[in-house]
């Protein structure tokens, strides 16, 4: 409890959303994270539904430079991960949900490289970009975010990324290498190094025919990252 408020992990039976109950796919039981002040809730965090379970896990730290505190709660099952981090300024306000950003499993760290005594956030992003890609061959490409003072809110900081991007080539090279240092140009805003970047790998066998088209065609869905 800390200024009136409370914050508790709750449990609630859920099923599947995806699919209809079957006895392959009973209900589970799921921890939702629950914020109350005085016996009414403010906001709820929702546990994500898995056959096993999920672990919910919550604490206060400061990210923001002064003697304020943030709440921190965090949703984790098998691969999969949601952050939640919550600023009361003086009211409860929701300043970082990492699956709005598509980050899923690896979490979120703080880091602080402009050193303004305000901590920035890091996570890992995995885009396919519409390529048929096994999950284990997907890109992890570190995503930065910054607190912005005027929305109250993290955003996306990518130039904070630009000088962190690794170009694969000769024969470390392989599709998922290309794609996690081309989509790594993108997500850093540096478009035109991105299409050298393609230009100097077109000669390499994996790239013709089957891939560089597509990427040709994918044009629009990779200036969504720029």
């Amino acid at each position: 409890e800390f200024d009136g408020f409370r914050m508790e992990a709750v449990k609630v039976t859920k099923t599947d959303p995806s699919e209809k109950r079957t006895d392959e796919n009973p209900p589970a039981e799921i921890f939702d994270g629950l914020l109350t002040k005085n016996g009414r809730e403010v906001m709820r965090f929702e546990g994500v539904f898995y056959p096993l379970g999920n672990t919910l896990n919550f604490g206060r730290t400061s990210f923001l430079g002064d003697a304020s505190q943030q709440l921190v709660v965090i949703d984790e099952s098998l691969k999969y991960e949601r952050v939640w981090i919550v600023s009361f300024d003086p009211e409860p306000r929701l300043i970082m949900d990492s699956q709005t950003y598509d980050l899923y499993f690896g979490g979120l760290e703080t880091v602080d490289p402009d050193g303004d005594g305000i901590s920035e956030l890091a996570g890992n992003s995995s885009p396919s970009f519409g390529f048929q890609m096994m999950e284990r061959d997907l890109p992890a490409i570190k995503v930065f975010f910054k607190y912005d003072k005027g929305a109250r809110r993290y955003r996306p900081a990518n130039d904070l990324f630009a000088r962190e991007v690794k170009l694969w080539r000769g024969g470390e090279l392989t599709f998922p290498h290309f794609i996690e240092s081309f989509a790594g140009l993108c997500y850093a805003g540096r478009e035109k190094d991105a299409w050298d970047y393609f230009d100097e790998t077109w000669s390499a066998e994996f790239l013709r025919h089957e891939y560089a088209n597509k990427i040709l065609e994918n044009k629009a869905a990779f200036k969504k990252a720029f």
